[in-house]
């Protein structure tokens, strides 16, 4: 603690030194909405003081996502991640009939990819899905965070695979976009669907969800293998993430279908795991000013950045001002992706009283406006904060800090190492802010 605040007290004295050297700047954004009279009462500075630390995620809402995730990753920077979802599923056919002491010939799990996130060579580990029966209700009507876990019981169907995301894969004779296969247990699915012709269980898919409460697919969490977090489609509009219930009776063969149609009559819910232990990252958690010459982003609720902008209200000394823009500069430290992609693209989040998030009147504008989408040409997130800072002067927001976190974090697996304040590098946090001069 004592090194903390030795270290606050030298950026401190450090920015108020740099704050007064602000220079005009005649290449600065927002100079071409001035009258040329008014040029002079136009300044720009990089100087104000940082500090950046890196924090543990809040958990995400994670219901009904774009995409859903699954897989472990153990990342040689950030240690061990892991993603499962469960999902309900809906009868595409209401009251069935499936003849005569109808058998079970194959039940199978279709999941579509959208994406990987980890190892792509050809060395990539393998990865072991379990599928397990949920026994807990789930609602639409109910809000789910990330770390929510939700009941369930009966192993249905466990299957070891190497990842292919990018070839067709044959079925019934034809070839259909890449997909995830996993064989389920048939004697459970005769029980549960194929005798239920007459019952008012498939009814419904209201009633089949109160009787069969879905499904929870997860990596297998006894042996931590496999380097990629997988993301699926699972929205009716995929027409390929199905469960199929293959069948014949007496006098005939079928296929009965259930979809994952998150979009209108299911949920699913991802659910998210980190453990930092033995990692690079541990220590810096553990001394987050001692680790702020490089701070971190992760998805899937893993870290974020926080920043702190001390001296920001030393601005109000000069008098009164308008902030044409004011823009945080991170870049990313090239030398440890790892062949990891970084963020595609941060966001900023003011912080109350509390130290919770909460949103800032810039987050609402556009990504145009907004910024923090990954320049892999310079390496670089340019995000704006314009009206955060203007409001700070102002008195209408009390500045309690800043964080950066991944946005769409709860559908993408990616993660930044960014260099931090503490840095001497060039490279390190700047805010750069042109500001206007009032009478």
């Amino acid at each position: 603690m004592i090194h903390y605040f030795k270290r606050l007290l030298l950026y401190s004295v450090a920015g108020c030194l740099l704050f007064l050297f602000s220079c005009k700047d005649p290449n600065t954004v927002g100079m071409e909405v001035l009258p040329s009279n008014d040029y002079l009462n136009v300044l720009y500075s990089d100087t104000a003081t940082i500090i950046s630390t890196t924090v543990l995620e809040d958990s995400l809402t994670s219901g009904n996502s774009s995409s859903n995730l699954a897989g472990t990753n153990v990342d040689p920077v950030f240690g061990l991640s892991r993603a499962g979802f469960y999902a309900q599923l809906a009868p595409l056919k209401l009251s069935p009939n499936f003849g005569v002491e109808p058998q079970c010939d194959s039940v199978i799990l279709a999941l579509i990819y959208t994406g990987s996130y980890g190892d792509t060579s050809a060395s990539a580990l393998p990865q072991q899905f379990n599928v397990y029966q949920v026994t807990e209700d789930m609602s639409r009507d109910t809000v789910y965070y990330s770390n929510r876990k939700i009941g369930y019981s009966t192993l249905i169907g466990s299957y070891v695979f190497t990842p292919n995301i990018k070839d067709s894969v044959p079925v019934n004779g034809k070839n259909e976009a890449p997909q995830l296969r996993i064989q389920l247990d048939t004697s459970f699915f005769r029980t549960y669907i194929l005798n239920q012709t007459g019952q008012a269980t498939l009814g419904s898919v209201s009633a089949f969800q109160t009787y069969f409460k879905g499904i929870y697919v997860t990596p297998d969490t006894l042996n931590n293998i496999g380097n990629r977090i997988l993301s699926f489609n699972l929205a009716a509009e995929s027409l390929i993430s199905r469960l199929h219930v293959y069948y014949h009776n007496a006098v005939d063969t079928g296929v009965y279908d259930m979809s994952i149609d998150t979009k209108v009559s299911c949920v699913a819910v991802n659910n998210f795991y980190h453990n930092y232990v033995g990692s690079q990252i541990e220590s810096k958690l553990n001394d987050p000013v001692a680790g702020s010459n490089e701070v971190y982003l992760q998805a899937m609720a893993g870290l974020k950045t926080k920043i702190d902008l001390p001296n920001l209200k030393n601005y109000k000394n000069i008098g009164r001002i308008a902030i044409n823009r004011a823009e945080l500069v991170i870049s990313t430290n090239p030398g440890m992706i790892n062949g990891y992609s970084p963020v595609g693209q941060l966001a900023v989040q003011g912080i109350d009283s509390a130290g919770k998030s909460i949103f800032t009147a810039d987050y609402f504008e556009s990504t145009g406006f907004r910024g923090g989408v990954y320049d892999a040409t310079t390496g670089e997130y340019k995000t704006n904060i314009s009206r955060y800072v203007q409001q700070v002067l102002t008195g209408k927001v009390e500045d309690y800090g800043l964080y950066l976190v991944v946005y769409g974090g709860a559908v993408y697996a990616n993660r930044s190492i960014l260099y931090g304040s503490g840095t001497f590098l060039p490279a390190g946090i700047k805010l750069k802010i042109t500001y206007s001069l009032l009478n």
